[in-house]
């Protein structure tokens, strides 16, 4: 993401997992992102601006695991790109339809609470 934004964080001392993964997510090229990289990128708004790149990466990888976990809990990457701000699903129809076609699959599924929570805002805002 620093290639592309040009925009070259600071090294911070600030021993956290979020902090030094998040600094250390930027240098990777986006293909190359974990799921549980992808995750955090997508749920701390890391790089808004490749928010459209990080998300339609993430529903592939959902489109054959919806339940596809980073590092928390099944569900956990769906949860964050369910999410993800309002304006970004406004100005991408596409991707919000890729969604609500997965979110559609799990119909009947054992869900954990925060993924069904999520997937009802989302369905919400419809």
């Amino acid at each position: 993401m620093e290639q592309l934004d040009g925009d070259i964080w600071p090294h911070s001392d600030f021993d956290s997992y979020v902090v030094q993964t998040s600094q250390a997510l930027r240098k990777k090229p986006i293909r190359s992102l974990s799921d549980e990289e992808l995750r955090l990128a997508i749920g701390q708004q890391i790089g808004l601006e490749w928010l459209e790149w990080l998300v339609r990466l993430a529903l592939e990888r959902l489109r054959d695991d919806p339940l596809l976990s980073g590092d928390f809990f099944p569900g956990d990457l769906l949860q964050n790109v369910l999410q993800a701000p309002d304006v970004f699903w406004t100005a991408h129809e596409s991707e919000r339809e890729a969604a609500m076609v997965i979110v559609k699959g799990l119909d009947g599924h054992d869900l954990p609470p925060s993924v069904r929570s999520a997937i009802s805002r989302f369905a919400a805002k419809r």
